[in-house]
């Protein structure tokens, strides 16, 4: 500048055009000096705010400056930079700069973001909402919605309501979905929240359960965090919390959501468990058992039959007692030996009890069922035609029905030579018949109460009763050839 003013306009050009070359900040701050022939560095705030359109370059690349500022959140010059960053950022939006606004806001959406940064952030969206220039808006909140970290998710929260209150529930939709998509608790809620437009309403545990459908994944989610709980056991929080796990549990079971429900029982069968997760176990487990969902009643008692603690080995007994009861008693050997894992004279006893009247029932034989075979093939021709499967079906419910007075059940199996096998369990109200081949399993179950008939829990219609006449024939061939045991359970 002293040489421009001395005339010197070569040697003025020489060092103008070197110091626009350097892309430094501060260099590039000398060339706009020397531009207005200014000596000082730069024009105060107000000068700049004054003429926006002058100097909306100037403003936007400060504003990114300060919103890239990452001091402590009770720093002086933290709150100076986040507070010019917002103020910047709404300055440009009133004067039509509505990309620059977004640029200055767009450092603050990341994992640095928190108390001080958040509200800037709404500032600036809710400022572009204003002005129509919603595409900014969601991508703001699309930005933070992923993240961790509440603060983050009360930005995508607060946008979206100020979205409906607008009326675009496609951005709307946006947001919660991508918040469904965010794992942690907060974001959840938040998305929960955003779904019933209700700003801080927390629903009951009942408005979730009375659409289990809809609301699957966050029942299971506060199924498995109550299940999670470790306080006192006296603490009224943990009762709470463990009374609310077998309500959830039970209902998914209830409602055929058998997966989830074990979901939310797993957290239970752990080393924590006590005097208090092991009745809810327990509950849930045997509701699995009642819907034939007998693998995840075992895969619980495997959890725990190992595990130090007589209100393990109560879970893994009292399970393994119901699956012997439905003649699981296979099942009922793994759940045996993984309890020997543990030492235990409490372990020792239950094993007794086990293994001593699992034998017993294996072993019970009577003039029924020495009979039995004999029954069922005079009342069923293993030759009939399909076309009479009504009156099969007829005669098999008289067979298994009216003659098991004093039984709980019978459990009839194939030789491990047979294939397929086949194992067919009776009781008075249903039977139950299980054929596997190599890797493949099929699952019939006929309630005789309905005269229903399920294949792998789908409902058959009365023209693919065929299916289920097929599958006894098979049995009832082996049971011709000396190729079947019987075991039964005295009521």
């Amino acid at each position: 500048l002293t040489l421009k003013e001395n005339k010197y306009n070569d040697q003025f050009k020489l060092i103008f055009e070197t110091v626009k070359n350097n892309p430094v900040e501060y260099a590039q701050i000398a060339v706009r000096d020397i531009k207005n022939q200014k000596l000082k560095q730069r024009g105060t705030f107000n000068e700049l705010f004054s003429n926006i359109k002058e100097n909306f370059n100037e403003l936007e690349r400060i504003g990114i400056k300060c919103s890239k500022s990452n001091k402590k959140v009770e720093e002086s010059a933290q709150i100076k930079a986040i507070g010019l960053a917002a103020k910047i950022g709404l300055s440009l939006i009133k004067s039509g700069y509505y990309e620059s606004a977004f640029n200055v806001a767009y450092p603050l959406c990341n994992a640095t973001m928190g108390s001080l940064k958040s509200p800037a952030a709404i500032k600036i969206a809710s400022g572009l909402i204003k002005y129509n220039q919603d595409k900014f808006a969601l991508k703001i909140a699309m930005l933070v919605a992923p993240l961790k970290g509440e603060s983050k998710i009360n930005v995508a929260k607060e946008i979206a309501f100020q979205f409906r209150d607008k009326g675009l529930t496609e951005h709307v939709k946006a947001i919660y979905l991508a918040l469904k998509q965010n794992p942690l608790e907060y974001a959840q809620s938040a998305a929960v929240e955003i779904k019933r437009n209700k700003k801080g309403a927390s629903l009951t545990i009942n408005d979730l359960l009375s659409n289990i459908k809809e609301n699957l994944n966050e029942i299971e989610r506060i199924g498995i965090k109550c299940s999670k709980s470790n306080k006192k056991v006296e603490d009224p929080t943990q009762i709470k919390a463990i009374g609310l796990t077998t309500k959830i549990g039970l209902a998914l079971v209830e409602h055929g959501y058998y997966e989830n429900a074990f979901n939310v029982v797993y957290p239970l069968c752990n080393v924590t468990m006590g005097s208090l997760k092991s009745p809810a176990a327990i509950k849930i487990a045997r509701e699995l058992i009642k819907h034939n969902q007998d693998i995840f009643a075992l895969k619980l008692a495997l959890l725990v039959a190992p595990l130090k603690g007589e209100s393990k080995t109560n879970v893994a007994k009292a399970i393994a007692i119901d699956l012997r009861n439905k003649g699981q008693f296979e099942y009922v050997k793994d759940i045996c030996e993984e309890l020997k894992k543990n030492s235990a004279d409490y372990v020792k006893n239950a094993l007794l009890d086990l293994e001593h009247k699992t034998t017993e029932l294996i072993n019970v034989h009577s003039k029924f069922i020495n009979t039995f075979e004999v029954k069922t093939q005079q009342n069923l021709d293993v030759s009939k035609n399909v076309s009479e499967d009504i009156k099969f079906f007829q005669k098999i419910k008289t067979v298994f029905s009216q003659k098991l007075a004093g039984y709980e059940t019978i459990t009839c199996q194939t030789n491990a030579e047979c294939s397929p096998e086949i194992r067919v369990v009776l009781g008075k109200k249903k039977c139950v018949l299980e054929m596997k081949k190599k890797l493949q399993k099929t699952d019939f179950e006929w309630n005789f109460d309905g005269n229903t008939i399920f294949k792998n829990h789908q409902r058959l219609s009365v023209e693919n009763y065929t299916e289920l006449t097929k599958a006894f024939k098979l049995f009832l061939e082996s049971m011709k050839a000396k190729k079947v045991d019987y075991y039964a359970e005295v009521t």
